[in-house]
């Protein structure tokens, strides 16, 4: 059961009980335009926290992204998530946990992409490569191998949270996009 159940009981009780109150008009619009008006009126009139819950439970594995749990509250109008797996519940996400993965500090948003994404994820030999972030944007510049590596460590960058955009000045010495035995040394992006 959430906030929502429960203000839509006080929001609507008077209503339903043939008092003279009436919500304002947003609050009516938003209940007419509902699509499940049968279940609107039983939480108007339930005492019980079955009669008050949104069912059914809007749930989510722990392994999805934050991305994805925040499409889903977004699709179904919810502020939390359950945290379920088999049938066990592992915990509760809500938006205001979601918002605090954006709001990182630089120098770990920085650990994170060398550390994870480039010497983890990639593999990739970076001692050339710099990372800097400022409020969120993260600049990569140096010199990699391949022009391949540049591009998928800056899409890779991009998908860290707390990221907010990638200034790509990365310079590459062996175009892999071209025809083997093609070996052009970048002069710039």
């Amino acid at each position: 059961m959430s906030e929502a159940d429960l203000l839509y009981k006080e929001e609507f009780r008077e209503q339903y009980y043939g008092d003279a109150y009436q919500p304002p008009l947003r609050a009516r619009l938003r209940h007419l335009m509902a699509q499940e008006g049968g279940s609107l009126r039983r939480k108007a009139v339930g005492d019980t926290a079955a009669e008050l819950m949104t069912s059914p439970a809007v749930t989510i594995s722990p392994r999805s992204s934050t991305v994805t749990a925040a499409r889903l509250m977004n699709k179904h109008g919810v502020k939390r998530l359950i945290v379920a797996e088999d049938g066990y519940l592992e915990g509760i996400v809500s938006r205001g946990d979601l918002l605090k993965t954006f709001v990182r500090a630089d120098s770990d948003i920085a650990r994170e992409i060398r550390e994870e994404v480039l010497e983890g994820s990639l593999r990739m030999e970076t001692s050339d490569v710099a990372v800097n972030v400022d409020r969120g944007v993260v600049t990569l510049n140096g010199w990699m191998d391949r022009r391949g590596e540049t591009m998928l460590a800056t899409r890779m960058a991009h998908r860290v949270n707390g990221v907010v955009d990638i200034i790509d000045k990365l310079l590459w010495k062996h175009d892999d996009s071209k025809r083997a035995g093609d070996s052009v040394i970048n002069e710039g992006p």
